[in-house]
């Protein structure tokens, strides 16, 4: 059976599953890629959104599959200028300029003070895992497979009320989980060599 989209893995959790035909499969994808998306912190799942402020607010939307923020900036002539992240309630005032504090208030990106300009910022973030109809395939599962589907068949069996195969699907999400992280780790801390002319 292939496991190269959406459709196929829903397929295969029915399949791997006994062939049971009751599964909320789409359901249980779900929340195998919850576990995915606590578990990894894969190069493959960075993104960049580009923002714009609107003059007077002191928020911006945070894009679509938002999961963690890695750095803001604001663009301008010069380039790139890094805000600074405040953890927690950010102090507040009521004069319009340009940020330079932000810290993440629910859905949003809040400034320190409501913006003066229609400036335009750069977001890097981690992006959620979603595979859906409308987007059916990503990274992970063209190259995990074996990942996703561990991870669907342990919220399978817990749906099943089956210890036994929770455990065991369990064993193997963890062992691919782990495969992963190392080759991340490894990939990441691999030293940059220039090629000899």
């Amino acid at each position: 059976m292939a496991l190269s989209n959406y459709t196929e893995l829903k397929a295969a959790v029915g399949a791997w599953s006994f062939n049971r035909t009751d599964l909320p499969a789409g359901d249980l994808v779900a929340l195998g890629e919850a576990r995915l998306n606590r578990d990894l912190k894969l190069r493959a799942m960075e993104a960049e959104a580009a923002l714009v402020a609107t003059p007077g607010a002191r928020t911006m939307a945070l894009p679509a599959a938002f999961q963690a923020p890695l750095a803001l900036w604001r663009e301008d002539g010069a380039g790139r200028v890094p805000l600074r992240r405040v953890s927690g309630p950010i102090a507040v005032s009521s004069t319009a300029g340009t940020p330079d504090y932000w810290t993440l208030e629910g859905e949003t990106i809040a400034f320190e003070r409501p913006s003066d300009a229609a400036d335009a910022y750069g977001l890097a973030y981690l992006k959620r895992l979603t595979l859906s109809d409308a987007e059916p395939q990503n990274w992970l599962l063209t190259n995990h497979p074996d990942a996703y589907l561990a991870a669907a068949l342990v919220e399978a069996a817990l749906w099943a009320a089956d210890e036994e195969q929770a455990a065991r699907w369990q064993a193997r999400y963890q062992a691919a989980v782990d495969a992963i992280n190392h080759r991340e780790g490894a990939a990441r801390a691999a030293p940059l060599r220039a090629e000899r002319a």
